[in-house]
């Protein structure tokens, strides 16, 4: 996702603190020596400990609902958080672009190049210390194809009710600028309701773009109250485009079904080695739907008709499975 410096750097101020090594006489001779010492702060916000989830969704862009202008996009529900990710329209979108998102418990859970959230960095022999912090999720966005939005997308997550108070902000790590590590404070801090957490589009707009099958991660994380805002990353320029991941395959790409309620399957093969999960969407939800268990898919008829399985994961790989349903009524004698 290129991000424009004005974005990358919030809106909000934050000082980190820097600890100074203590110097300590030693010995005959007068030599010295220092320590790097960790500041003392304020405690991390308890967070409920909500165990190991993890769902992906697959939405076209061309059949999300659009109100004044803005997309919204529901995202996959993991455990207790779900929600909506509200994206500007842009002023032409590639046909047939989807938008795979995946939201886990843990960065693990999409992919091995994804990064643990980090708030502490080091420096020479010193420690730049932060608030402690408490990650509640993380998130894939990608998109099929390469699109501009008129500006940075905006989200309402469903959470828990009695998160603890506290300062609670969305963080973005983009796979095409991995110097810079976890971009803090990329929107927030987020407006807390009783059982939610909305991160505003940015006003005024900053477009984004993002790249085809390039999954920007995201993390949703709390910090004291009582503590400054976190420090934005520095801006960079966008390196170039990664090489497409290489993709999974199915048994079987077509599936003919004669009866309502009718059933087929199909296996996953990844070449790869990919260990995380798949999720599957129809494109018709009233001709036939879809379920992903390990690595089998199996399609159900519904009605007659035509629509098509989309297969996706957490690092934007998607295939699919035609799928014709026809049912025959036998004339009563």
């Amino acid at each position: 996702m290129h991000v424009p410096q004005s974005l990358r750097h919030g809106s909000a101020a934050w000082r980190v603190a820097l600890v100074i090594a203590a110097a300590v006489a030693a010995g005959c001779g007068g030599a010295t020596t220092t320590t790097p010492v960790v500041q003392a702060g304020p405690t991390a916000p308890p967070l409920p400990a909500e165990g190991t989830f993890g769902a992906i969704g697959t939405t076209s862009l061309a059949s999300a609902p659009q109100t004044n202008g803005t997309i919204a996009v529901a995202l996959p529900t993991a455990g207790p958080y779900g929600g909506t990710l509200s994206l500007s329209a842009p002023a032409s979108i590639p046909a047939g672009t989807t938008l795979a998102i995946a939201l886990a418990s843990s960065n693990t859970a999409l992919g091995a190049g994804v990064p643990a959230l980090e708030l502490e960095r080091t420096q020479s022999r010193a420690v730049l210390s932060v608030a402690p912090h408490s990650t509640l999720f993380y998130l894939n966005v990608a998109s099929s194809t390469t699109f501009t939005a008129p500006n940075a997308p905006g989200f309402t997550f469903t959470v828990p009710s009695g998160l603890p108070p506290a300062n609670y902000y969305l963080a973005l790590y983009n796979p095409l600028e991995t110097s810079l590590g976890w971009q803090l404070d990329f929107e927030g801090p987020a407006t807390v309701a009783a059982t939610s957490l909305t991160f505003a589009a940015p006003s005024p707009a900053v477009p984004v773009t993002l790249s085809a099958n390039v999954p920007y991660s995201l993390a949703v994380y709390a910090v004291s109250a009582q503590a400054a805002a976190p420090t934005p990353a520095p801006a960079t320029t966008s390196a170039a485009a990664p090489s497409p991941p290489t993709p999974f395959t199915l048994g079987t790409s077509t599936v003919s079904l004669l009866a309502s309620g009718a059933t087929a399957t199909s296996t996953i093969a990844d070449p790869t080695g990919y260990t995380g999960s798949y999720g599957a969407s129809s494109s018709n939800a009233s001709v036939a739907t879809a379920t992903v268990s390990g690595t089998t898919v199996t399609v159900t008829a519904v009605a007659a008709g035509t629509a098509t399985i989309t297969v996706s994961d957490t690092q934007a790989r998607t295939a699919t499975i035609a799928v014709q349903v026809t049912t025959t009524t036998l004339p009563v004698q």
